[in-house]
């Protein structure tokens, strides 16, 4: 529940490229005031374009561990890879789906755009996160099958 209200908070004027603009530029233009203005502007706009990506990787993580939790409670419910691998794909279409309605709210928010382009940013965010989630998790359980190995040897 949190995380959908950072993200509709993120989605008020008060976060417009405008605004977000003015956090940036005392530390753009002490350190890259020779670059042309063009520049200062993508670089904010790689920045809102980045926030979109690590913002939407932690929803997406959430979404996972509820829709794990959720899973699991389930009768007859798989275990291993195969439930982590539908709560994953629960929670990309969930992170999808608030991308989305985020897009539509800030078409009626003065000051803001609504993109598609966007929500392919938060897809990306939610995707990146769960293939660092899992890649974690995999090294945590090759780890562990790795040590009662170790173990014996020295036995």
């Amino acid at each position: 529940m949190l995380v959908i209200l950072m993200v509709l908070i993120e989605g008020t004027q008060r976060f417009s490229i405008e605004n977000t603009a003015d956090l940036v530029k005392p530390f753009w233009f002490s350190h890259f005031s020779s670059l042309p203005y063009q520049r200062f502007w993508e670089f904010v706009e790689a920045l809102r374009k980045g926030g979109h990506l690590m913002g939407y990787g932690l929803v997406c993580l959430a979404f996972f561990g509820t829709s794990y939790w959720w899973l699991r409670r389930r009768p007859h419910s798989s275990n291993g890879w195969v439930l982590k691998n539908r709560a994953a794909g629960w929670a990309l279409v969930l992170t999808m789906l608030l991308g989305a309605a985020d897009e539509i709210h800030q078409r009626f928010v003065p000051q803001r755009t609504s993109t598609i382009t966007d929500v392919g940013f938060d897809t990306c965010g939610g995707y990146f996160a769960l293939m660092a989630l899992f890649a974690i998790l995999r090294l945590r359980e090759r780890k562990h099958a790795m040590e009662p190995a170790s173990h014996e040897a020295f036995s």
